[in-house]
């Protein structure tokens, strides 16, 4: 199930709540988002895409958020043709007050308070 977490005039955001997974010691949490653009981007290539598939994990006790995975696809909602498949895995980073990321963390910790 895909739920909306944010909205604006370049994009939205959606999590994947089925693909939520809580690794083993119970922190982290591991999600597929979906980034659904407004008007296509270009990579270097010169190929278009219209979404991205992003696979992160959440500490949800550090409040940080890196990506593992990156898919950029040719149509809306992470679908169509693959153009990009990045398997570079990011750094974790901070979540910032306000945030696209933020709004995202406030939905996992929600989950997890769900389910304990």
């Amino acid at each position: 199930m895909l739920m909306k977490v944010y909205d604006s005039d370049d994009f939205a955001e959606y999590l994947d709540l089925k693909t939520i997974k809580l690794k083993d010691n119970k922190n982290i949490f591991e999600v597929e988002e979906i980034v659904d653009f407004k008007n296509p981007r270009k990579l270097a290539s010169d190929e278009s895409y219209i979404s991205m598939r992003v696979k992160a994990q959440y500490n949800l006790e550090h409040r940080l958020r890196k990506s593992i995975s990156k898919i950029a696809c040719a149509d809306a909602m992470g679908g169509g043709t693959v153009i990009l498949n990045d398997d570079k895995e990011g750094s974790w980073e901070e979540i910032t007050s306000d945030s696209n990321n933020e709004k995202k963390f406030e939905l996992l910790m929600r989950n997890k308070k769900n389910k304990d």
